[in-house]
């Protein structure tokens, strides 16, 4: 990824609950990647699902939806503790 900016964003500023999504076998953001994206994000969750590609969506639909669902409820909860509307 390099240095401070991402796409032309700086990931550092972040301050919304952040889930970073990898496959192992991801070759178009392999999970170095991911892992360095969320490191840069301050309390960034993120998952590398073994054994799947890019689209671990459609390769894993039932564990990331489970996943997604727990992110989801974590994310509203500490958004309320931090005083912010979880979603508009």
């Amino acid at each position: 990824m390099g240095g401070a900016r991402s796409g032309g964003c700086r990931v550092e500023a972040i301050t919304a609950p952040t889930w970073v999504v990898s496959g192992e076998l991801d070759d178009f953001f392999p999970p170095s990647g991911a892992r360095e994206l969320a490191d840069r994000v301050v309390g960034a969750r993120q998952v590398i699902y073994e054994g799947s590609g890019h689209s671990v969506h459609w390769e894993e639909p039932d564990r990331f939806v489970q996943d997604l669902q727990v992110f989801l409820g974590s994310a509203e909860e500490a958004m309320r503790l931090d005083g912010r509307a979880p979603w508009p």
